[in-house]
């Protein structure tokens, strides 16, 4: 029976942020938020903690699978966000297409302009032809009364 020994290389800080895809600033605080382990090596005072850390290649491993899992999701939530964002866009035009169709559609050709006196001009066709009326009557009437003194004059 083999047993497979899986040999694990320290990776400085530089480069394995450089792996991740992240800051070395940020992959020190990763290691402070305790998602990935790392070993402290001994430094001067004066030194930046980051220029002592080692990471093993299995950890690194680890992480970049969740920082691309986390960063798929992003993407997915900001292509949704993208997509609603269109839709509400394109859902707004064809509105504002619509509403500029059913305005040509009902627009008349040339809209008749009524005379600037329009009811007082009917107001007077209409009181002419009651006087034609009566007058009508009246003449109708006379007819009637001369008709006999036409009669008798032939």
């Amino acid at each position: 029976m083999s047993e497979q020994v899986q040999v694990m290389r320290e990776v400085p800080v530089f480069r394995a942020a450089g792996l991740l895809g992240v800051s070395p600033e940020r992959l020190v605080r990763l290691v402070d938020e305790g998602r990935i382990k790392a070993d402290r090596l001994g430094g001067k005072n004066g030194e930046s903690k980051r220029r002592h850390l080692r990471f093993s290649s299995m950890e690194l491993e680890d992480l970049l699978r969740e920082l691309e899992a986390e960063r798929a999701e992003a993407r997915q939530r900001l292509f949704a966000a993208e997509v609603v964002k269109a839709e509400r866009k394109a859902e707004r035009l064809q509105r504002q297409l619509d509403r500029q169709q059913q305005l040509f559609e009902t627009k008349p050709t040339k809209p008749a302009t009524p005379a600037p006196n329009t009811d007082a001009v009917l107001a007077a066709i209409a009181s002419v032809r009651d006087d034609l009326r009566v007058l009508s009557s009246e003449v109708e009437t006379l007819a009637q009364l001369v008709r006999p003194i036409v009669e008798s004059l032939k």
